[in-house]
């Protein structure tokens, strides 16, 4: 259950702003915004906020170490599934508690959490938040083909196959222009030519040989951003990484696996056999000839990546009314 942990005496907190995100980029609305946000950190710690907003990450990571070595009483975050991946990788083991105001594309991570989708609303909601506890994951992928590979944290999810494919063929204009809606004509569109990769899959030590459309890793979130949710949700706080499994040879096949992990209610494989829907605490894809593997809606590397679950490993504020 959400808890409060508010001491008498906070320290101010720290908001973290991606002013790149279309979203903000009209200066009134971004204004506007920040002055709720800033409103409602100063009713939860009775100080006034410390505001970095960098343009580049390499910047507001320098400014954000700098900042959490003061030890702030929570951490706002203004953007995307990417910003609040960044910021969460940055408070690393701290127990401060990360509040989310979406306004990325996608907003997986917020969703999946209850927090408000409207920034306004989510803003004024941080004042009396409640902390709860989520998993995180650490992901290592491969860079180039079969040279050298990168580590990051994963707040919402990672594939190879149809997945990838489609937040490649997502372009930012797209994203600027009909928002969530991109991702849909990118998977209609990746639909038409969709074909099964050869796939190595070793699951908690359990080794799977087959030929697949799509293996996704899920934290949090949905199968498609934008409202494609399975009936068995992915709980971003069971300890477990949900893993989502389309085989087969034919189009039809991926079409009818894709519909069988969305209606599903029980782990394991379909009768049929075109898709499977494991929980997992590690697993390691590879795909030969390697493919591109997204993280958290980024296209990232090639080829390979593996990823274990980090239970409980960070502290979120959602909405809630907070005990006195």
């Amino acid at each position: 259950m959400p808890t409060d942990v508010r001491s008498p005496k906070a320290a101010p907190g720290l908001i973290v702003v991606n002013p790149t995100v279309a979203r903000l980029r009209d200066a009134g609305r971004r204004r506007s915004l920040l002055t709720e946000v800033q409103r409602a950190v100063l009713v939860r710690t009775g100080q006034e906020p410390v505001l970095i907003a960098e343009d580049g990450p390499a910047a507001m990571r320098e400014r954000m170490a700098r900042a959490l070595e003061t030890g702030p009483g929570i951490v706002v975050v203004v953007g995307g599934d990417g910003t609040i991946r960044d910021v969460a990788e940055q408070i690393g083991t701290r127990e401060v508690p990360l509040a989310i105001v979406p306004v990325g594309t996608a907003n997986l991570f917020a969703a999946a959490l209850r927090i408000p989708l409207r920034p306004d609303r989510a803003a004024r909601a941080i004042a009396s938040a409640s902390t709860r506890r989520v998993d995180l994951a650490m992901i290592r992928f491969g860079v180039t083909s079969g040279e050298g590979s990168e580590e990051r944290l994963l707040t919402v999810g990672a594939g190879i196959g149809f997945d990838a494919r489609v937040m490649a063929a997502t372009s930012r204009e797209s994203k600027r222009r009909i928002g969530r809606y991109a991702y849909f004509v990118a998977a209609a569109r990746e639909l038409l030519r969709v074909e099964p990769l050869p796939l190595q899959v070793v699951a908690d030590g359990t080794e799977l040989d087959l030929d697949a459309f799509e293996v996704l890793v899920a934290n949090s979130g949905e199968l498609i951003p934008g409202g494609l949710r399975p009936a068995l949700r992915i709980d971003p706080a069971d300890g477990l990484l949900d893993v989502f499994l389309v085989s087969g040879w034919r189009r039809r096949d991926a079409l009818l696996g894709g519909a069988e992990l969305v209606i599903r209610r029980t782990i394991g494989r379909s009768g049929s056999g075109r898709s499977r829907r494991l929980r997992v605490r590690s697993i390691r894809v590879t795909a030969q000839p390697d493919d591109a593997v997204e993280v958290d809606g980024d296209v990232v590397g090639r080829g390979w990546f593996e990823a274990t679950c980090l239970p409980m490993a960070l502290t979120v504020l959602v909405p809630g009314r907070r005990r006195r």
